[in-house]
């Protein structure tokens, strides 16, 4: 007598997980649609190949908008030579310098892996191949938008050189600790806000860091923050008084 195993999902659930899978990245994706924007990329085609059963046009769109961005900041941190027809292993090796991330080199260097085993080596490319570089492109982004890279002029940052280091830095730690940038605000030159986001399960944990170069400005923006929290704890409904009911002691003997 055979023992019947576990049943399987049926294919429309099975379907509505993997589309599910899909809208998340795209809306992660959408996120960094000013970057997108400055780049001339279009950051929802590598998903909709991936959603139309071609995993393998993921993987080299996912590539081609890696290059974009590392030619972006090949030109903004001036590096010797151009990066017109430069390798994506060219571009890596030539920025790599101004990545102070290992995570984030780690992540252009999975993608370009990748993309060498979709057009040269001839290896089938799985969907999981596609999603793995869709997810390491979204390190990239977020890196790059946590940086405030000047390569972006439209919205170049205020913050000084030593502020936008450190910050850069603290991106790193944090994306190696498997969290997201999920807030950005520049205050001054040498002060900015930023807040991080991971997500383990069911919960989201959260970080907000305020970083100042100006032990003053650190100072008065701390005051600001508690006074501001003060006035909302003044301001929030108090709700009404819970009232128990005692329960009757027993007669002493």
């Amino acid at each position: 007598m055979s023992v019947p195993g576990p049943a399987a999902a049926p294919p429309d659930a099975t379907a509505a997980v993997a589309d599910a899978r899909l809208e998340r990245l795209q809306a992660e994706l959408d996120s960094h649609a000013r970057t997108a924007g400055f780049l001339g990329v279009d950051l929802s085609r590598p998903v909709r190949s991936l959603a139309d059963g071609y995993p393998e046009n993921a993987v080299a769109l996912t590539g081609k908008i890696t290059e974009r961005l590392l030619k972006r900041l090949w030109a903004h941190h001036r590096v010797p030579g151009s990066p017109a027809g430069k390798t994506l292993k060219d571009l890596i090796g030539g920025c790599r310098p101004h990545i102070r991330s290992h995570r984030v080199v780690d992540a252009l260097r999975e993608i370009q892996r990748l993309r060498n085993r979709a057009a040269h080596d001839g290896y089938p490319v799985a969907e999981e191949d596609a999603l793995l570089a869709i997810r390491r492109l979204l390190d990239v982004l977020d890196w790059h938008t946590s940086t405030g890279s000047g390569a972006l002029p439209r919205h170049a940052p205020r913050l000084g050189a030593a502020a936008a280091a450190k910050a850069e830095w603290l991106a790193g730690l944090y994306l190696t600790m498997d969290y997201r940038l999920t807030g950005r605000r520049e205050l001054s030159r040498d002060t900015v806000y930023l807040r991080f986001t991971r997500e383990r399960g069911l919960r989201a944990e959260h970080a907000e860091l305020l970083l100042s170069t100006s032990a003053a400005e650190a100072a008065e923006y701390s005051r600001r923050h508690r006074q501001r929290r003060h006035l909302l704890a003044r301001h929030r409904p108090v709700p009404p008084p819970h009232h128990s009911q005692q329960q009757p002691q027993p007669p002493r003997q």
